[in-house]
């Protein structure tokens, strides 16, 4: 059983590892994992366990304090943090302080009267005193975590500041009550380490804020109001109270608030914040709707089933919690260093110090190197390495509609070397249609019109699409009596009188011992499932029906075999059709006629060979091979069975899913192993610089003050990644010469919009793909960060058509 708290108080890895030793030491928990990104702890108790007491008290007593998980909710305007006042007074202060000290020694214009000692020593202890009350945390923090035998980074903060200040209080009281001369003061260099510090503090502050955005995203995709009718009158309430069973109202341009069934109306929904889908999809009576997703243009009256934690936009939010919280094997070594870094780094201060002292037998030198030694090293950093790039890389992974289960799944999906695919519903629609219509005798279209007549009355899937595709066509079905349904072989009756029958082609064997199909229609028909029409026995032709690939199924496995990954497809089907669609997909081995309990032991024969293969399936019967695989990628539309037993779910059902998690977790375990090189490089470096006096201590603050935001900086880079794109990118605009007397007229037919309630990628698509809809629209391209559009154009367009079209597409926009 999974409990998840919020945890107050830490600063740095270090704290975290005594938060986990904290929670370990209970005997009631079973595995800990604390997030220093989101400051929550989740611990795994024995099953049916709910005294969670002894858990508060140990953690207590560590120091921190330990509260029910509370959810932040994202700030619409981002207000100024108190860190940022601490800030900008410590900076204030410093700055004359820092004149104060060293403007001589710079050669800057000094008054004659600071050169007084008293004065000049009076002026250092009136500017640093109200630093170090700004900063007074450090102390209250540090000094009781170092007591309690758990220090962290703030203890080496303290111990720093302390530590100047300490001589520089001594050398103070030399001056004024003894009247010694020449002494040296350190009050610039405490007030340097606390005000760099607080500068790294809120550096890192903004650059967390900034990597946690996709969930604060997430958040703001659930309104927080709902118009709910109960007997025939409207009224607004909390989303949060909703009920199952609530009849929603939805106007246009309403989020949906909660999962449920249109009971009355029609529109069009974007549901592009959920699956990454950029086109609306219709919706009426008996459609499905998610809570988060918009309604765009009717009125609906809903019937909510899901509401509050249970809906599909709240799984959703969990598991990118859950797999941001969690922690990637890459990173157990930090954590491993991080439990042991601070009380060695307090070790070596001491010792340098102590070496310096007996060598030089200069006190100040040793209390340099002793202080730049506490300062320069950066447990924040080892700490923040891998948690910072795990919650960039799902939160970018949400965004386009591919849900990592944990940090391990994230890492895990870059390894793959295989992937392993099912084919009705994965590789293919899952719907079969009408693909060749082979005719012995008469037309076409009278060999439909009068299988059709047949199969209408047939609720078998090939019957529905064989119905659908002729009244696609436009053919008017004939008149069917007598019909009779024979399981398994197909359906008989007469058509404008005529004994008819449509049978599948074992059953037509029987059925008309002398039939057979030509080698020229065996050709057209393989892999295809064929029915055979008689009338009057006589075999008058024969129609092949297909489940067709999906649009961008050959395209992953393309990309993949680029990757050098190995790909095939295992289904239960027939070992025709299912080479037919491996052919068409393009993948390496077919292997056909499984049973679903023999899914997983193909699954388990490739883990034996020494392949980590991923399976990529959406049913019931592919659960057990989802489970065994490396890596299970589970089609979003498919059952919750199998989305339990995946470890990836791809929210928009599209096979590039696969190919852009791959793509994501390669980024991601990249950029995991660039943060901890340059922690553990930053750390060894900057701790080798210090023992040997090379750097002093405000030099140590302000480069400690930096690795933190270095760090966090590099992992928000996992926000650029782009996916891999089913749709053909945007025409480019032919180039233009400078003698081109078009060049002008081309330039001013550009237009830019100001776009509000953009949030990601897929709404960018979106809008981009509004305005290239319109007629006389050459080209737009969409910022994100900038929130403009520029829509290049071939033909005059009004300003107001392009505000309209990307209102329709629910966003709203103006002329720049």
């Amino acid at each position: 059983m999974q409990k998840k708290y919020s945890v107050y108080g830490m600063s740095c890895a270090a704290c975290s590892s005594a938060v986990e030793r904290a929670a370990l030491s209970t005997g009631i928990v079973l595995s800990a994992e604390v997030s220093l990104l989101t400051n929550s702890l989740t611990v795994t108790m024995p099953e049916g366990y709910t005294d969670d007491a002894p858990l508060y008290e140990a953690v207590k007593k560590a120091g921190y304090t330990l509260a029910p998980f509370q959810r932040q909710k994202p700030v619409k305007a981002e207000k100024k943090s108190f860190l940022f006042y601490r800030l900008v007074f410590s900076v204030a202060l410093l700055i004359p302080l820092f004149y104060i000290c060293m403007g001589h020694m710079l050669h800057l214009p000094y008054p004659h009267v600071l050169m007084d000692e008293k004065l000049n020593t009076f002026l250092q202890i009136l500017l640093v005193a109200p630093i170090v009350v700004l900063n007074f945390k450090f102390f209250t923090v540090g000094y009781p975590r170092l007591f309690r035998g758990h220090p962290n980074m703030d203890s080496l903060i303290a111990l720093g500041a302390t530590a100047s200040i300490a001589y520089s209080v001594y050398a103070s009281v030399q001056i004024f009550a003894f009247g010694r001369t020449g002494l040296m003061l350190y009050y610039e260099s405490a007030g340097m380490i606390l005000t760099f510090i607080t500068i790294g503090k809120y550096l890192e502050e903004r650059s967390k804020r900034k990597t946690g955005r996709t969930i604060e995203g997430l958040l703001q995709l659930a309104p927080e109001t709902a118009t709910v009718i109960e007997n025939g009158v409207e009224k607004t309430v909390d989303s949060a109270d909703l009920r199952a069973g609530d009849l929603i109202l939805l106007r246009p341009g309403d989020r949906i608030p909660a999962d449920g069934r249109v009971e009355q109306g029609a529109s069009s929904v974007n549901e592009a914040s959920m699956t990454g889908e950029s086109i609306p999809r219709d919706v009426g009576v008996g459609d499905e709707l998610r809570a988060g997703t918009v309604n765009l243009n009717g009125t609906l009256r809903l019937r909510a089933e899901r509401v509050a934690g249970d809906t599909t936009l709240s799984k959703m939010i969990a598991l990118v919690e859950q797999a941001s919280a969690g922690k990637a094997p890459v990173g157990r070594l930090a954590d491993r260093i991080s439990g042991i870094f601070v009380p060695v780094i307090i070790g070596v201060s001491l010792i340098s110090a102590a070496i310096w002292l007996i060598a030089t037998k200069d006190f100040k030198n040793a209390l340099n190197v002793g202080v730049t030694v506490l300062v320069i090293a950066c447990p924040c950093s080892l700490g923040l390495a891998t948690p910072a790039a795990i919650m960039a890389g799902t939160g970018k992974g949400a965004e386009f509609g591919v849900l990592f289960h944990s940090a391990e799944a994230l890492e895990n999906c870059g390894k793959v070397d295989t992937v392993v695919f099912d084919k009705t519903g994965t590789l293919t629609h899952g719907q079969p249609r009408l693909q060749t219509v082979l005719v012995r005798s008469g037309s076409e279209n009278e060999l439909l019109s009068a299988l059709s007549a047949l199969e209408r009355s047939s609720e078998h899937p090939l019957a529905e699409a064989i119905v659908a595709e002729t009244a696609a066509r436009g053919i008017p079905f004939g008149e069917c009596t007598d019909f009779a349904a024979m399981p398994g072989k197909g359906v008989s009756g007469r058509v404008t009188g005529a004994p008819c029958a449509a049978l599948s082609l074992n059953s037509a064997t029987e059925y008309s011992p002398g039939f057979a199909l030509t080698e020229e229609e065996k050709e057209k028909l393989y892999g295809q499932a064929v029915i055979v029409f008689f009338r009057e026995n006589e075999a008058v032709g024969a129609v092949g029906l297909f489940d067709r690939l999906k649009d961008d199924a050959a395209r992953t496995v393309s990309e993949l075999k680029a990757l050098n990954i190995r790909t095939v497809l295992l289904s239960g089907d027939r070992k025709e059709s299912a080479g037919k669609t491996g052919a068409e997909a393009g993948v390496d081995e077919v292997i056909a006629q499984v049973l679903p309990e023999d899914k997983e032991k193909e699954i388990a024969r490739l883990s034996d060979a020494g392949k980590k293969a991923a399976m990529v399936g959406d049913g019931i019967n592919d659960a057990p091979a989802l489970a065994r695989a490396y890596i299970g990628f589970a089609m979003g539309s498919g059952t919750d069975v199998a989305i339990e037993s995946a470890d990836v779910v791809l929210m928009n059902d599209r096979t590039l899913g696969v190919l852009n998690a791959i793509l994501l977790s390669k980024r991601t375990l990249r950029t995991i192993k660039q943060n901890l090189f340059f922690a553990f490089f930053y750390n060894c470096i900057g701790v080798a610089l210090a023992v040997s006096g090379i750097i002093n201590p405000m030099f140590g603050a302000a480069a400690m003050s930096l690795s933190s935001f270095c760090v966090l900086t590099n992992a928000l880079r996992l926000r650029r990644f782009r996916p891999v794109e089913p749709e053909a990118s945007c025409p480019a605009v032919p180039a233009k010469t400078e003698n081109d007397p078009k060049e002008k007229e081309n330039n001013n037919m550009k237009k830019t919009l100001n776009v509000e309630g953009m949030m990601c990628m897929h709404c960018v698509r979106h809008v981009k793909e509004a305005l290239e809809k319109i007629e006389g629209v050459a080209c737009a391209e969409v910022s994100l960060e900038e929130k403009k559009a520029v829509v290049t154009l071939s033909a005059d367009v009004p300003a107001e058509t392009l505000i309209k079209a990307v209102a329709d597409a629910g966003y709203e926009a103006r002329e720049n």
